[in-house]
């Protein structure tokens, strides 16, 4: 298998891909979960201010009435659920996975290539039976077919020293600094984006206040203004879109500097110890990030 195919031919283990997409199936949940909150509690702010009679009852009270119980009743299904402990969790033991089979795949530490086969495959599958238990998660689907040990994974621990670099320098390093630094920019746009929603909104509500205490208008909206405000400034935190442009910034000027220390690593001894290091600054990034929400 030459360099090239290895580089765009990245097969993890099966493990990996579960966890990865149970991860995302969470944040999903908890993304959509709260996101109807936002918009229930700011329809509900609305409706209250409108006037929609039948008779004895005002409808539009009514239905505020009914977006609120069902924004409660979504808060509630995500306590319950909570699908963020699954995300958080699942993500972690996908980056675990993942790192552990680059390790093996480039003959990184703890899985060098002078280690036998048999006892590097009987290593690699304990430690990946590790990051299963603590998951711990029944809703973890893989299929009995799929493998642990992939065909690109053996094959890359079987290329040169050399090839192994390059393959590394390829598809780990310049692809994971390339995801930081384009998620980096991404995080930024929308920091930005939604600051400014927050001040234009802000300033509505200020000319709103005015023209209210002017009379020249008889509606109130500012209770809906705050309330869209307040939904916007409590998505940007569910977000976290600063935290994680400068994490993922100083993330990838990191992955820069390992990577212009890869062609130095002349020995296996030095770069299985490279490998692990590099692996290790990788791992510190989802660490900070767990942390950050537990």
């Amino acid at each position: 298998m030459s360099s090239t195919e290895s580089t765009t031919d990245v097969e993890l283990p099966a493990l990996q891909r579960a966890a990865s997409a149970l991860s995302r199936g969470a944040q999903r949940r908890y993304l959509q979960l709260t996101a109807a909150q936002l918009v229930l509690l700011a329809t509900g702010s609305l409706l209250s201010v409108l006037v929609w009679q039948r008779g004895d009852i005002n409808v539009a009270a009514l239905l505020a009435a009914v977006a609120i119980v069902f924004a409660g009743v979504f808060r509630v299904q995500t306590r319950l659920s909570q699908p963020t402990k699954t995300w958080y969790h699942g993500r972690a033991a996908a980056e675990s996975a993942k790192t552990l089979a680059w390790r093996y795949a480039v003959g990184g530490d703890p899985f060098p290539v002078d280690l036998g086969e048999a006892e590097a495959n009987a290593h690699f599958e304990d430690r990946l039976t590790e990051v299963l238990v603590d998951l711990d998660n029944p809703s973890l689907e893989i299929a009995d077919e799929d493998e642990e040990i992939t065909d690109w994974m053996r094959s890359s621990r079987a290329l040169s020293l050399d090839e192994r670099k390059t393959v590394y320098a390829e598809a780990r390093i310049a692809q994971q600094r390339s995801w930081y630094r384009e998620k980096a920019a991404w995080n930024s746009r929308r920091s930005n984006l939604l600051g400014l929603a927050t001040l234009l909104f802000e300033a509505v509500a200020v000319v709103q206040a005015l023209l209210k205490a002017t009379g020249l208008v008889n509606i109130n909206l500012i209770a809906f203004i705050a309330t869209v405000t307040a939904g916007i400034v409590a998505w940007m935190h569910t977000k976290d879109y600063n935290t994680l442009s400068s994490a993922y910034s100083v993330a990838s000027r990191e992955l820069a500097a390992i990577a212009s220390l890869i062609k130095h690593q002349a020995t296996e001894e030095d770069w299985s110890a490279f490998v692990n290091n590099a692996e290790d600054s990788i791992s510190r990034e989802h660490t900070l990030w767990r942390a950050s929400r537990t």
